[in-house]
């Protein structure tokens, strides 16, 4: 994960982006296997339920990261130290994609008698357990967002999307 702080490194990652996805054309994706964050274990105390890819569509998506960091290393915008967290220590690549269905992290609630406010855990077994081999999810994908994960969200409920790379006819 970057962490863009004004406006310059924000245009320079957008830069990036658009060298890196210069021939990028609208896909298909898949999703059909249901789960949660943070695991399938504490599904009853989850925050995020979520739709991954199948094996073709995580592939593709898999290209495109690859892509993206080698553009952002090529040109020292990142340290290979930024993307430990995307490699394992063996050097896959190692990115959870997914679509986020639900997710309670950034919704918080007041506690009257302690006076504090913090966010709630749902437990996602009955969704699971109903739905998790039986979901079929597909679409087009023919856009590509620079997200802020650290500002506020938007009233849509969605990330603020910083910058949008549209896919070539």
């Amino acid at each position: 994960m970057l962490s863009l702080k004004d406006k310059e490194s924000i245009d320079k990652a957008v830069s990036l982006l658009q060298k890196a996805l210069g021939d990028f054309k609208s896909f298909d994706i898949s999703c059909s296997t249901l789960s949660c964050f943070p695991s399938l274990e504490h599904a009853h105390k989850s925050d995020v339920l979520f739709v991954e890819p199948d094996e073709q569509s995580r592939e593709y998506l898999k290209q495109i990261s690859i892509k993206i960091f080698e553009t952002f290393l090529e040109t020292e915008f990142v340290s290979q130290e930024d993307l430990r967290f995307h490699y394992t220590t063996d050097g896959q690549l190692d990115t959870k994609y997914h679509v986020t269905l639900l997710n309670s992290k950034y919704k918080k609630f007041s506690s009257p008698s302690t006076k504090s406010t913090r966010s709630f855990t749902l437990d996602v077994r009955p969704v699971l357990e109903k739905f998790r081999s039986s979901l079929s999810l597909r679409g087009s994908v023919d856009e590509i967002h620079l997200s802020s994960l650290y500002d506020d969200k938007a009233s849509n409920g969605f990330y603020s999307s910083e910058a949008q790379i549209h896919a070539h006819s």
